[in-house]
């Protein structure tokens, strides 16, 4: 998700004076803000885990679910706002 939305941001509709566009654009950014913040805090997450069972907490836990269903869905709301625009 995090490559298709940075080529989507990239190459797609550069010649569009559409201001909803830009704004499918901003929210495509934020999926791959909330995918990069997923990745690494999942893997920092499951080293501290790995070193001591107990620092998997409640918290983290639910830090790494909301960052990768608000990666998911502000991809999906991303594409569903650009294609609305298209046309």
């Amino acid at each position: 998700m995090i490559t298709v939305g940075a080529a989507s941001i990239a190459f797609g509709g550069n010649q569009s004076p559409k201001a909803g566009i830009f704004v499918a654009k901003i929210i495509i950014a934020f999926s791959i803000l909330y995918g990069v913040l997923f990745s690494g805090l999942l893997v920092y997450f499951y080293d501290e885990y790995g070193q001591n069972v107990r620092s998997y907490t409640r918290l983290r836990y639910s830090l790494i679910e909301s960052l990768g269903f608000s990666c998911l869905s502000c991809f999906v709301a991303g594409y569903f706002v650009w294609a609305l625009n298209l046309g």
